[in-house]
């Protein structure tokens, strides 16, 4: 088992420190059955009975002793593991944000969320085991010692008893762990299914596909089940062997013991010690058993983040690259482009074209044609297969991404409202923005009469999937947010696609007047929304060429 490349230096230091601790508290709880062999064998067989309480009075202070190292401990550990899942939490969802974008799409979002929930809180698990681990190996180590002094054939007996236990631990492991997987898989399974059925509430229902979701589900929810208790019946058939091990061994040592004490060769009280021996022999041998058993899907999640922690595709953070203003020439020189998952259909086919600072382009073609991927070219999402991007004369790859993000304001056809209040959704991209700001930006969009009407203005929280607003409000909102951005250069990709015809000439009306005097390319199905357009892009079977006017 290993933690390396999840934990960092320090939690590392900090987790051996505590280690150290249990052990102290560990050697004090080990000291009763040595006070029980003394009180009987010198107190009360000997009749020295003015030794009773003092014996009493430490062992109490011995038990009391270990009960506090136990307690702080305990809590030292809490907030080491506390400390660790906030690190490790903030670490993957960092890694997950500055992923490349072909990267983060090659992940479902069911297991992402799982990642950074139930993977996270798994590895609580691992450090904990880790802990299990030292700890029960010292005291093993320390009670077979104490064992040894008292009787040296009570602990060869034991010793022979013990490979057992590695025989469990080694029938069952591997099979465990590949359950294990198989659980996670299921897991993953039914979450995909709910976060995709669940937002597409309305398509279900108008098509009437209500019993076939729940037929689904049941087959996804049944298949989980059924592995979860393939899984727990395993664990169980492995701890049933370990207490049969444990209860045939402890008659053995009554049994051989009880003739030794009548043959006069063993006292009451060693035996009484032994057998406590015993007892707390088997705690940390069954414990070192059971970790392996009990940390398969553990192991699983540890492997899945520290996958992620070592992703090799991340985003440049664009402290070290040079980044310059933008004036809003674009040029496209012997463009081409293929999706990594589709390396042999080009999408853009050597496209050259220019665009000229404060022009507005219109770009339009066929689904599919490749209009989209100029705006994800753009936004260094992707790179092109050949040729080369220009801002104002400079490679595009001059620029960092986080840089361009910055001073792109791009809008999709999918309306993005997180579930904060107005304010908060309007400076999203712009957040030292102040109320002035968002106030402009909503009404350059036409929506900040919309607003006002709300009891709550700016402050209403926005709901779920938009809450209550119409698709349009919800567009307008969005083009808001953009422009309190204050962009160099504006990025539309389909911003009418969802809305109706009045609509959607409202919108491109508003983006018209936000936009004006401004680099602003529109990809967009429906060129007569947009007759103020300088020039036109025709996108058509990976090639691209200039029409004068807009196509009405």
């Amino acid at each position: 088992m290993t933690l390396t490349g999840i934990l960092e230096h320090k939690d590392r230091v900090r987790l051996w420190v505590l280690m150290l601790l249990s052990l102290i508290a560990t050697a004090s709880s080990l000291l009763d059955p040595l006070i029980l062999k003394f009180i009987i064998d010198d107190v009360l067989s000997s009749r020295r009975f003015h030794l009773l309480l003092p014996a009493i009075v430490f062992l109490l202070l011995a038990k009391l002793i270990s009960l506090l190292l136990v307690y702080v401990y305990g809590m030292a550990f809490e907030r080491l593991i506390q400390s660790v899942t906030l690190s490790l939490r903030h670490r993957l969802f960092e890694r997950i944000t500055f992923m490349t974008y072909q990267a983060f799409r090659r992940y479902d979002r069911g297991d992402l969320i799982r990642l950074l929930t139930t993977d996270v809180s798994n590895i609580r698990s691992l450090l904990s085991a880790a802990q299990r681990v030292f700890v029960h190996s010292a005291r093993l180590c320390v009670i077979l010692i104490f064992v040894a002094s008292l009787n040296a054939t009570v602990v060869g007996f034991l010793i022979l008893v013990m490979p057992l236990y590695a025989f469990v631990q080694r029938r069952y492991q591997r099979t465990l762990r590949t359950q294990a997987e198989s659980m996670a898989h299921a897991d993953i399974g039914v979450l995909n299914f709910f976060t995709t059925r669940l937002p597409n509430y309305l398509l279900v229902k108008t098509s009437v596909q209500e019993k076939r979701e729940l037929d689904s589900q049941d087959r996804l929810t049944r298949k989980q089940s059924e592995l979860t208790i393939h899984y727990l019946s395993k664990v169980l058939r492995s701890l049933g062997l370990i207490g049969a091990i444990t209860a045939l061994t402890i008659a053995g040592l009554f049994f051989g013991g009880g003739i030794a004490v009548a043959g006069g060769a063993m006292t009451i009280g060693t035996l009484v010690a032994l057998f406590g021996y015993t007892i707390q022999l088997f705690e940390p041998l069954s414990g070192l058993v059971s970790i392996p058993l009990g940390l398969q899907d553990a192991w699983v999640s540890s492997d899945r983040v520290k996958t992620v922690l070592s992703h090799p595709d991340q985003e440049p953070r664009g402290e070290h690259v040079r980044c310059f203003p933008l004036q809003g020439t674009i040029e496209f020189d012997r463009v081409s482009f293929a999706y990594p998952d589709q390396p042999d259909r080009l999408v853009l086919d050597d496209v050259s074209f220019r665009i000229n600072a404060g022009e507005t382009v219109a770009v339009i073609g066929e689904t599919g044609g490749g209009k989209s991927s100029i705006a994800l070219l753009l936004l260094r999402f992707y790179e092109p297969t050949a040729g080369s991007i220009l801002f104002d004369g400079r490679p595009l790859t001059d620029y960092s991404p986080g840089y361009l993000r910055s001073r792109i304001g791009f809008m999709s056809q999918r309306n993005v409202l997180l579930p904060e209040t107005i304010m908060e959704n309007i400076l999203y991209a712009a957040p030292e923005g102040g109320c002035a700001r968002a106030e402009d930006a909503a009404r350059k969009a036409a929506i900040h009469d919309r607003i006002l009407r709300l009891p709550q203005g700016y402050d209403t929280m926005v709901g779920t999937d938009g809450g209550a607003f119409s698709e349009g409000e919800k567009q307008r909102l969005s083009l808001a947010r953009v422009l309190a951005q204050d962009p160099d250069l504006f990025l539309f990709d389909e911003p009418t696609a969802s809305l109706d015809a009045k609509t959607g000439t409202e919108v491109m009306q508003a983006v018209r007047r936000a936009a004006q005097g401004k680099t602003t390319i529109i990809v967009t199905h429906r060129p007569s929304e947009v007759p103020f357009a300088d020039k036109v892009l025709r996108l058509e079977g990976g090639r691209a060429n200039f029409l004068s006017r807009s196509p009405l």
